[in-house]
C-alpha cells in the first residue's frame, strides 16, 4: 500500500502506543489505542492537518474509532492490519 509522508509519520509513532514489541503479542492483546491529542504530541502534527491523515488511515483499514470519545478528544484502536504495518515499515 501506498502512504503519503504525514501517513508515514504518523504510522511510524504507533509503536509509542503498543504494549508489546512484537505483533503477534499485540494483535494477540488487541489493547493498543490512543487519543488524537496523544498523537498531535508524539508527531508534531498540527491537529486540524492530522484530522485528514487520520481519516484517510482508517480508509485504508490501519485504524479504527475506538468505543470511548468526548467532545475534546477522540480515541482509536489498531486494526490488526495497522499493527503489521507499523512492523512491516519499522524493520
Amino acid at each position: 500500500m501506498n502512504y503519503t509522508e504525514l501517513e508515514k509519520k504518523v504510522i511510524s509513532r504507533f509503536g509509542f502506543f503498543f504494549n508489546y514489541r512484537n505483533a503477534e503479542d499485540e494483535i494477540s492483546d488487541n489493547a493498543g489505542a490512543f487519543g488524537a491529542d496523544e498523537i498531535v504530541k508524539v508527531t508534531g502534527i498540527d491537529s486540524k492537518v492530522l484530522r485528514g491523515v487520520l481519516s484517510s488511515l482508517i480508509k485504508k483499514g490501519l485504524i479504527n474509532y475506538g468505543d470511548y470519545y468526548d467532545e475534546n478528544d477522540y480515541f482509536f484502536v489498531f486494526t490488526e492490519f495497522g499493527i503489521n504495518e507499523y512492523y512491516r515499515l519499522n524493520k
